[in-house]
């Protein structure tokens, strides 16, 4: 006997395929070894009806293995309304892409630029790290201080005419990785639409405060940076919130 499934059921099984999207893209590091529903326990979202979204997932457990029994057939449409109330909430917590600052009113530079004039405004401004990107704001390397200690380990001195092009070999993100004292810089990248709380979570233990999360369109570092923060701001964003 040939199943036909009701429009309920159907519009259930749609609702809850977003509500999984919504989910993957909030939490993406968790995204791809938790159910949906185990994420949001793990992150404990308030106001989530955490009774009623295990029954939910009941639910759609049994519509998904065997269509035709009791509990599939109970789907109706406060389930249908439970579901999108999830996905709209979901949705409107706080992202990476909220929380960073733009690429465009940010301290960048680019490959060709001259090297004294950041190191100035690295040490007026305090800042250990100035990402250096293309023309369409993709990552060529990061100067940092470790950068610096590199250079002075090399004899390499910061001459009017030094540019980063003069030095790549020790900013792009290979030369991070490998050099010994580049080893404790960090960097993080996510997805524009990677949960506040997400963030938190994962920098919580992180050892230097001023390691960058970089944000592009889905986590790929190959990809333009959105923007960016440090470990410090999503510190301070999460006492801010609390």
């Amino acid at each position: 006997m040939m199943f036909i499934m009701t429009d309920v059921r159907k519009t259930f099984l749609d609702c809850w395929k977003e509500f999984a999207k919504v989910v993957v893209q909030k939490f993406p590091l968790l995204g791809y070894r938790f159910s949906p529903d185990e994420i949001l326990k793990r992150e404990y979202v308030s106001g989530v009806n955490y009774q009623q979204l295990n029954e939910t997932q009941g639910k759609y457990d049994q519509l998904f293995n065997n269509q035709s029994s009791q509990e599939a057939n109970a789907i109706n449409n406060e389930d249908v309304q439970f579901l999108r109330k999830i996905i709209e909430m979901v949705g409107s917590l706080p992202t990476a892409y909220d929380d960073c600052i733009k690429i465009d009113d940010a301290f960048t530079c680019h490959i060709k630029d001259n090297v004294r004039p950041v190191v100035d405004v690295m040490i007026n401004k305090a800042y250990s790290y100035v990402p250096i990107i293309d023309s369409r704001n993709k990552l060529v390397g990061i100067f940092s201080n470790g950068t610096q200690l590199e250079m002075r380990k090399r004899d390499i001195g910061i001459v009017e005419e030094l540019t980063f092009e003069d030095i790549e070999d020790l900013v792009v993100m290979k030369a991070h990785e490998e050099l010994a004292v580049c080893k404790n810089e960090k960097f993080l990248f996510v997805g524009k639409n990677t949960a506040r709380s997400e963030l938190q979570a994962h920098t919580s233990m992180a050892k230097a405060k001023d390691d960058i999360i970089f944000v592009t369109e889905t986590g790929d570092s190959t990809e333009p940076i959105i923007g960016f923060l440090t470990v410090t701001d999503v510190h301070n964003l999460s006492q801010s919130a609390g």
